[in-house]
C-alpha cells in the first residue's frame, strides 16, 4: 500500500499550503515494506557491565581507537604531565602490551583506526595545544607523522568513514569549535567539511553507515545537544546537519561510540561526564537507536570513567578502559556487553504507525514492525488490534507466514483504519513463533491520541532568525520534511533574507545550516518535484519583481539557476502536478497590477509555457493543489481594489497539461486576502488573512 501523506501546517505570518497525497490500493491483506520507518518505541535488550584486565597504570584524559580485535590507548596522564604511552589491549585473551611510545607525549587528544593503522590527532602537550598527527602501524611496531590538523586545539573526537576517511570533530583552540575536518591518507589532507550548528567540546560522537552523530560537551556551558550529520558520500565535505532528541543530561567530558546490538542492530552508546548535578561526575549510560525519538538509559556504569577519549564499540561490547574517576586517574577497566542473540527469537521491534497525534475521520495506514532476534530464519505470525478509550476493539487483524533472515526488520502494513472517536487510543501487537526462546520481546503496545482539526499545537521555532512573513512554506512528502525559504522578518522594504531552514515533524527540530538562496527574496511560493524545491519569482531587496527561478537540490543541499519566468512575478500562486510547476496570477513586472496568467515549468523539459489563465486577477491568496486540482482560496482582484469571495477550481489536463478548466465553486465565508490554505481529501481549509483587506 503507498504511504498517504497529510500536512497542514502555517508557518509565520503567511504561511503556504501543504499537501500531497497518493492513491491507495488496498485490498485487504497486508502489505510488506522492507523500508524501517522512523521508530516511536524500539525494543531494546540491555546487556550488563564487566570487569576487564586492569590498566598496566592509572590513566585519564588518554584516547582509544580500534584496529580489527585490539584496542590502542595512547597518551594520556596528567595535563601538564602528559605521556608518549601507546597500550595495545588483544580483546581475545584479555591482556596488554605496550608498545613503541609515540613521539610527542600528548592529552585531551583524538584518535581513530584507518586502514590497518592508527592516528592519534592534536591534543595539548603541557605547555600548549598541538596540530600534530602522529600514525602508528601495529605491524612494524612503528610511528610515523602525517599532515597536521588544520588547527591545534584539544578535547576534540575523531570517528573513521567506511574505512576510508578520518572526521575530526570540535574541541576547543582559543574558542571552542564547531568546525569538522576530513583527512583523506591516499593525498595525506584534510579538507574542512561542514560545520556542525553547535560548537562543542568533550563531547561523544559516532558514526553508523553515512550519518555522523556528535552529543553532549561543553561550550561554555554544559550542552546536551544532539547534532545529526548526514555525509554525502559523493562530497564527504558536504555534511546536512539537523537536530536529533537532547542527551538525557547536561554532560561535559562524557564518551561515546556505536555499537552493535545483536537485538537492535547499530546503535550509539555514552556513558558518565562531569555535570551539573551531584555528584560532579556521574555513572549514567544511555543508548540511542537510530531514528527513535529518545536516549534510553541503562544500567550505570560501576565506577565512574570520565574525562577521556575512551569509549569504543567492537562488536556487541562497549568498552571503557580507565578514566578519571571523580578523585583521581583510574585504571579499572570496564565494558558493557549485548546479549547475544538466541537461536529462535522473534518479537515486535516497532510500530511506526498510527502514533502521536491522529486526526479523527482521517485515514492512517496501520503498520507494525517485527524482528528476528534470533541467529535462525523463521516463519512466524504477526498480529495487530487497537483498542478506543473504552477498551473496545475497533481494529484488529493478522498476517502469517512472515519470513525473515537472522538480524532483520521488515515493515508490515495492515492497511487503512480510519478514528471515529476523540481521546487515547491503544495499539498492541504481537508475534506467534513455535519455540520461541524469547517472549518479553514478542509484544509491543503504544498509545496515540485522536483529536480533531479544531485544535492548534505549537511547535519548535527555528533556532534563529526565525520571524519571518512573505516567504515560502514547501513540503517534501518523500522524506517527510517541511522548509522555510526566504521572507521578511519584519515586513520592511530591503528586509528579506535568503536563508532556506527544513524542519523534521517527527523530532520537532530544525536544521539552519543548509545553502541560502543565491539572493533574498519574499513574496514566493515554492514548490517540491522528485528531490527538488523551485522557487519562482518574488520580490527582491531592490524594490523590484523578479523573473529568477531557483531550483534546491536536496540531496547535495545547493541552488542553481533555471530558466527565466516569462514575466516577472510576485505574490502568486503556485500547485506541483506530475512534474510540472503552475505559476498562476500574481502581482505584475511593474508593480502596479495584479495577472490572470498561468505559466508552466515542465521539469523534464526545463521549458516554460503558458496555460489556460484564471478568470480574474490574482495575487496574495491562499493556493492549494490535491492531484490534478488546483484551488484558489481567497485573494487580491487589484482590478477592482477587492478581496476574492469565491473559491476557484481548477482541473488540469491529463494528456494536454497547459488546459485547465477552471469553475467557481463556492463562496467563501467572507471577502478575504493574504491568507493561506489547504487542500485534505474532501476539504478545503482556509487560514488566517486580511478580511475586505482590513488589517
Amino acid at each position: 500500500m503507498d504511504k498517504l501523506y497529510k500536512v497542514m501546517l502555517v508557518i509565520g505570518m503567511v504561511g503556504a499550503l501543504l499537501a500531497s497525497q497518493t492513491e491507495s490500493d488496498f485490498s485487504g491483506a497486508p502489505s510488506i515494506n522492507s523500508n524501517l520507518m522512523k521508530l516511536e518505541n524500539p525494543v531494546i535488550d540491555q546487556g550488563t557491565w564487566i570487569t576487564k584486565q586492569s590498566l598496566p597504570s592509572p590513566k585519564y584524559y588518554h584516547s582509544v581507537a580500534v584496529i580489527g580485535n585490539k584496542l590502542y590507548l595512547t597518551g594520556g596522564g596528567e595535563y601538564t604531565a602528559p605521556t608518549t604511552d601507546c597500550w595495545e589491549y588483544d580483546i581475545a585473551t584479555n591482556t596488554w602490551t605496550t608498545k613503541a611510545p609515540m613521539p610527542q607525549a600528548r592529552v585531551r587528544h583524538a584518535s581513530a583506526g584507518l586502514q590497518g593503522k592508527v592516528y592519534a590527532i592534536a591534543g595539548y602537550n603541557g605547555s600548549a595545544n598541538i596540530n600534530l598527527v602522529h600514525v602508528y602501524d601495529p605491524v612494524t611496531n612503528t610511528w610515523s607523522s602525517a599532515a597536521n590538523y588544520p588547527q591545534a586545539c584539544q578535547f576534540l573526537t575523531a570517528e573513521t568513514w567506511n574505512d576510508q576517511y578520518i572526521y575530526g570533530i570540535g574541541g576547543q583552540s582559543t574558542a571552542y569549535l564547531n568546525t569538522v575536518y576530513y583527512y583523506n591518507p591516499t593525498s595525506n589532507t584534510w579538507t574542512q567539511a561542514s560545520s556542525m550548528p553547535v560548537a562543542t567540546r568533550s563531547h561523544g560522537s559516532g558514526i553508523i553507515g553515512n550519518t555522523l552523530y556528535v552529543w553532549a560537551g561543553f561550550n561554555g556551558a554544559f550542552i546536551q545537544d544532539f547534532q545529526i550529520g548526514q555525509i554525502n558520500p559523493s562530497n564527504p565535505a558536504q555534511i546536512t546537519w539537523t537536530s536529533g532528541p537532547q542527551y538525557p543530561v547536561q554532560a561535559s567530558r562524557t564518551t561515546g561510540d556505536e555499537v552493535n546490538d545483536p537485538s537492535t542492530g547499530w546503535i550509539l552508546m555514552g556513558s558518565c561526564g562531569n555535570w551539573t548535578g551531584t555528584p560532579a561526575h556521574h555513572p549514567y549510560s544511555y543508548i540511542y537507536v537510530p531514528g527513535s525519538s529518545s536516549w534510553t538509559q541503562v544500567q550505570d556504569k560501576p565506577t565512574v570513567s570520565d574525562n577521556a577519549d575512551h569509549g569504543v564499540g567492537v562488536n556487541n561490547v562497549f568498552y571503557m578502559p580507565g578514566g578519571y574517576d571523580g578523585s583521581a586517574a583510574s585504571n579499572v577497566f570496564e565494558a558493557y556487553e549485548f546479549p547475544q542473540a538466541l537461536a529462535h527469537d522473534v518479537g515486535v521491534f516497532a510500530i511506526p504507525s498510527p502514533s502521536g497525534n491522529v486526526m479523527i475521520g482521517n485515514p492512517v495506514n496501520v503498520i507494525v514492525t517485527p524482528k528476528n532476534y534470533g541467529q535462525n530464519q523463521e516463519t512466524f505470525s504477526l498480529h495487530v488490534e487497537i483498542r478506543d478509550p473504552s477498551s473496545a476493539i475497533v481494529f484488529s487483524d493478522d498476517s502469517s507466514n512472515i519470513t525473515l533472515p537472522p538480524g532483520q526488520t521488515v515493515d508490515i502494513n495492515f492497511g487503512q483504519w480510519t478514528p471515529t472517536q476523540f481521546g487515547t487510543h491503544t495499539v498492541k501487537a504481537w508475534t506467534t513463533l513455535a519455540g520461541d526462546q524469547n517472549p518479553a520481546n514478542d509484544t509491543l503496545s503504544q498509545q496515540f491520541n485522536v483529536s480533531g482539526w479544531g485544535s492548534w499545537t505549537p511547535y519548535n521555532p527555528p533556532g534563529a532568525n526565525y520571524d519571518r512573513l512573505t516567504h515560502a512554506t514547501v513540503y517534501d512528502p518523500d522524506n517527510d520534511k517541511i522548509y522555510m525559504i526566504g521572507g521578511t522578518p519584519n515586513g520592511q522594504s530591503g528586509s528579506n533574507v535568503p536563508y532556506c531552514y527544513r524542519y523534521d515533524p517527527v523530532t520537532n527540530s530544525w536544521n539552519t545550516n543548509l545553502a541560502n538562496m543565491p539572493d533574498a527574496r519574499g513574496w514566493i511560493q515554492g514548490g517540491y518535484w522528485n528531490g527538488k524545491i523551485y522557487v519562482p519569482g518574488g520580490y527582491t531587496n531592490a524594490g523590484a519583481n523578479s523573473n529568477t527561478f531557483y531550483i534546491y537540490d536536496i540531496a547535495s543541499n545547493s541552488w542553481t539557476q533555471g530558466p527565466t519566468l516569462p514575466e516577472a512575478r510576485l505574490a502568486y500562486g503556485l500547485a506541483v502536478w506530475n512534474g510540472n510547476i503552475y505559476v498562476i496570477g500574481g502581482v505584475n513586472p511593474g508593480l502596479n497590477a495584479g495577472t490572470q496568467t498561468v505559466f508552466r515549468y515542465n521539469v523534464s523539459s526545463n521549458q516554460w509555457t503558458q496555460a489556460t489563465q484564471i478568470p480574474m486577477q490574482f495575487d496574495m491568496g491562499g493556493s492549494c493543489y490535491l492531484g490534478d486540482t488546483i484551488y484558489l482560496v481567497g485573494g487580491v482582484n487589484r482590478g477592482a481594489g477587492t478581496a476574492w469571495t469565491q473559491v476557484l477550481r481548477g482541473i488540469i489536463d491529463n494528456q494536454n497539461p497547459d488546459n485547465i478548466t477552471w469553475t467557481w465553486i463556492t463562496n467563501l465565508p467572507y471577502a478575504n486576502a493574504i491568507n493561506a490554505a489547504c487542500a485534505l481529501p474532501g476539504k478545503l481549509y482556509m487560514i488566517g488573512g486580511f478580511i475586505n483587506l482590513q488589517t
